[in-house]
């Protein structure tokens, strides 16, 4: 059963979107779903802020970041203070630049409801995906397929109905009356499901988390056998916490963790639990569910 949807025209003017929440000092949640219509804009980040556990080196170096107000978004951080960061600056902005292939798996806690989900992706840049969404790793069966051949996205249902729609393209920035803003890298790997946006494109946290507080850099850590920097957040203005940390891998800038903050309660965690970057996937990895 095949049926068209909501989502070719709101996948494509994502960047329209995206824009006008920068200028309203909110963010949008790139996030469909099960029935395939985009979710309304959430005041910040409304999900996954996710945080560091146990699994870090020690030998660390740390430095903060004092939060310099920015008129203009009533933002405490100006753009400029945040992209200073040599991680944002070099790895981060770019993320998407930083390798071309890449696999793993992401747990959700969510400890405000006290669920787990799972997202099992297979990235290829600019232009292709798969992902799988398990919204209850408590019942494996009941999950969510979706798929980018590069001309076509496929979303496979629970009861195997099937949504078409158009990818997003690389697009340039979109023009913003202001310059105090970050624009994303728009390309075809934004997922329609999964929840896991902004751990494959950091940029969006750059705009908007990064700016709402003190930020303090940690050097020199480690996780899952990769190099990271860690950069926490003291949330000054949000109503979703007050701090979040974010595991940034060294070498490609991605996020392999966030954990949101209420004082000293944990309340949602989204971590890579394995993840690699190979030379190459399957020949058939960004096969349609229906031609």
């Amino acid at each position: 059963m095949s049926n068209q949807t909501t989502l070719p025209s709101q996948y494509r003017y994502t960047h329209m979107i995206y824009t006008r929440a920068l200028l309203d000092g909110m963010k949008p949640n790139l996030q469909i779903n099960g029935r395939g219509k985009y979710m309304k804009m959430k005041k910040l980040v409304t999900f996954a802020i996710i945080g560091l556990a146990a699994g870090i080196s020690i030998a660390s170096i740390s430095y903060s970041v004092n939060g310099t107000t920015s008129n203009k978004l009533n933002f405490v951080n100006t753009k400029e203070k945040v992209i200073s960061i040599p991680i944002i600056k070099e790895k981060v902005l770019n993320a998407n630049n930083n390798y071309k292939f890449l696999e793993g798996t992401v747990i959700r806690t969510n400890n405000q409801n006290n669920r787990k989900s799972k997202t099992s992706l297979w990235i290829a840049q600019p232009n292709n995906f798969k992902v799988q969404f398990t919204p209850n790793i408590d019942k494996p069966d009941e999950f969510i397929e979706s798929v980018n051949n590069g001309t076509e996205v496929q979303t496979k249902n629970k009861d195997k109905s099937i949504q078409k729609s158009k990818p997003m393209k690389e697009a340039p920035a979109p023009k913003v009356d202001s310059d105090d803003v970050v624009i994303p890298n728009y390309n075809g790997t934004f997922l329609p499901i999964g929840d896991v946006n902004e751990l494959l494109h950091p940029e969006l946290v750059t705009q908007t988390v990064f700016r709402e507080g003190d930020i303090t850099v940690t050097e020199g850590l480690s996780f899952l056998d990769r190099k990271v920097t860690k950069v926490s957040v003291t949330l000054v203005q949000s109503k979703l916490g007050t701090s979040a940390e974010y595991l940034i891998d060294n070498e490609t800038g991605i996020f392999l963790k966030i954990v949101r903050y209420d004082q000293d309660k944990v309340l949602d965690t989204y971590e890579f639990i394995d993840i690699k970057f190979p030379e190459k996937l399957k020949d058939n990895a960004f096969a349609l569910f229906n031609n």
